[in-house]
């Protein structure tokens, strides 16, 4: 199993955090357990999402 990190700037024209990073990340994997939290650093609100996975297509070239 692998793990990823994602750190999510809180966006403020949207109110909201753009999860298609997410998405876009678990397309071609197997994903065990997702994990979040949200912190606040350089007066800006951030999610943390840590996925537990692995690959299931093969990276080809």
């Amino acid at each position: 199993m692998k793990i990823k990190l994602l750190t999510i700037p809180f966006e403020e024209n949207t109110e909201g955090f753009d999860d298609g990073l997410i998405n876009n990340f678990c397309l071609n994997k197997r994903v065990h357990k997702i994990e979040t939290e949200f912190f606040w650093g350089n007066n800006k609100t951030y999610w943390t999402v840590a996925i537990i996975y692995d690959e299931t297509l093969k990276k080809t070239g």
